[in-house]
């Protein structure tokens, strides 16, 4: 009798699941062709993987529930499920009411699909209006305006930015992004106001966790690099490269395939 050993199995599912994530980064470059250049196939894997293993710690274990999972966590960032910005998204992943998981993540990415209609545009996946915003302001109008307070600043910089998202998401929420992203700022020594604002602005637009999301891997390579020393020139160069990115992204159509 052909006797299999448990390494023998694990090596066979882990081939398995590597095959099964080749085939979810072939459907984003197919579906999302400007998104999948702008990030880079390195960035797509490595988001596919981190969505696939977030996915099954949420009883997500089909493909099609990985599917749907990788999809709204590449739509709204990789730590969605705990964004306060979106507390609809860890609703719709615990809520009881609905009797499988399958069924708690298709209402999730169709709440998402909603979601992304009311603060992107219909069929749009980058928010450009956002990025042209945020494109307009420099470092100084940053720092001179979150030097005035962070919290009222940053509720008004929300607003001009991204005005649909601002008050679809409501200033509760915003705050409490707010007071997250200033704690969040403050491991990588960033504890001024300005600085915690600039870093609040790109958590509002890239998700709370945008320092450790693997679609932006400039992010942390930018706030954890040792040879950048000093709160002002790490904010400037975290600044500087988010630029280039939304220039980059600047030129793509954001139509959802």
């Amino acid at each position: 009798m052909l006797r299999i050993r448990g390494e023998q199995m694990a090596a066979f599912e882990e081939a398995m699941r590597r095959r099964f994530e080749e085939r979810l980064v072939a459907r984003v470059r197919k579906n999302f062709p400007r998104f999948a250049e702008i990030v880079g196939d390195r960035a797509i894997r490595a988001a596919v993987h981190e969505g696939c293993s977030k996915a099954e710690k949420h009883e997500l274990r089909s493909e099609r529930e990985m599917c749907l999972f990788v999809d709204v966590a590449l739509m709204l960032g990789s730590g969605f499920a705990t964004d306060p910005q979106l507390p609809w998204a860890a609703a719709a992943l615990a809520d009881e009411k609905l009797a499988s998981p399958l069924a708690r993540v298709e209402a999730l990415h169709e709440r998402t699909m909603g979601y992304l209609d009311e603060v992107v545009g219909e069929g749009q996946v980058f928010p450009l209006g956002a990025f042209l915003g945020a494109r307009k302001l420099s470092l100084e109008e940053l720092e001179r305006r979150f030097g005035r307070g962070l919290e009222r600043e940053a509720l008004a910089l929300f607003g001009e930015v991204w005005p649909a998202k601002s008050s679809y998401v409501g200033e509760s929420a915003l705050l409490a992004l707010v007071k997250q992203a200033r704690a969040s700022a403050a491991r990588y020594g960033i504890t001024t106001s300005p600085g915690a604002g600039i870093y609040a602005s790109f958590a509002f637009i890239l998700g709370h966790v945008f320092d450790s999301d693997p679609l932006y891997p400039w992010v942390a390579e930018t706030l954890k690099s040792p040879e950048i020393t000093g709160e002002a020139a790490r904010v400037r160069r975290l600044h500087s490269t988010a630029q280039a990115y939304i220039n980059q992204a600047l030129g793509t159509t954001g139509a959802r395939g």
